[in-house]
């Protein structure tokens, strides 16, 4: 018997978990470290056309898309604390609900 994984070739679910970004309300965390784990999990940032699979950003505020979900995510810094965080309707940017953490998976596999 094998693993869904080891079947299709996607590589280990341990890897995968691991580059999640997890992110918590309170949580410091420097906003260009954030910027380039999620440029490693293959999320694009372009701040003109806001599509699944991409983050734009917009001074100390990280809006992600991500590509397995029919909402965004929005990320509040002030400075390098984790302010507020959002679930986010991606057409008019209006919050859904405020969350107390946030897991944003690879974009792709």
């Amino acid at each position: 018997m094998a693993s869904v994984s080891s079947i299709y070739g996607l590589g280990s679910p341990e890897d995968y978990k691991q580059m999640m970004v997890a992110l918590r309300r309170g949580q410091t965390i420097d906003r260009d470290e954030m910027l380039m784990k999620l440029v490693d999990i293959q999320y694009e940032r372009n701040d003109v056309s806001f599509e699944r699979g991409r983050f734009r950003v917009r001074g100390d505020c990280v809006e992600v898309w991500p590509s397995y979900e029919e909402y965004g995510f929005r990320i509040e810094l002030w400075g390098d604390d984790v302010d507020q965080l959002s679930t986010i309707n991606t057409t008019s940017g209006e919050v859904l609900s405020q969350q107390d953490q946030l897991f944003v998976y690879p974009a792709k596999h």
